[in-house]
């Protein structure tokens, strides 16, 4: 499934003209959204989400769409969670995983190529801790 997951947001990267980086997630983030996604605590991971969304708006981006869920589900087609700020063509899109995978693959982040602060958006998120935030 992790490779498919991976194949299928390259796919996607490439086809919409996004960059795609593997951000890494922190273990304690990891942790805390696999007890959310196994409490079914919908509103607990949108509240984690939208930290992360305000972190990509506040690092450079204009728009954003993140998102949780298994990798099977990750497609952004059923995610277990979602935040978004615009119905499509987000400048950044951020892919959070619950599945118990290696973590540095568990946090997917694609800037369309437009986007003019790219590094910064990749730089904020990289090994973010929304937890950090909340407390």
């Amino acid at each position: 499934l992790k490779l498919q997951f991976l194949y299928f947001i390259g796919k996607m990267t490439a086809r919409d003209n996004y960059e795609m980086r593997i951000c890494g997630m922190v273990p304690q983030l990891a942790e805390a959204l696999r007890k959310l996604a196994d409490e079914d605590d919908r509103a607990g991971m949108r509240k984690v989400l939208e930290v992360v969304e305000d972190q990509t708006l506040q690092a450079g981006a204009a728009s954003v769409h993140v998102f949780c869920g298994r990798s099977s589900l990750i497609t952004g087609r059923d995610p277990i969670a979602e935040v978004r700020t615009t119905p499509c063509n987000p400048d950044a899109i951020v892919s959070l995983v619950v599945d118990p995978y290696n973590i540095d693959s568990k946090m997917v982040t694609q800037v369309h190529e437009s986007t003019a602060k790219r590094q910064q958006i990749y730089q904020a998120l990289y090994k973010f801790d929304p937890l950090a935030q909340m407390s």
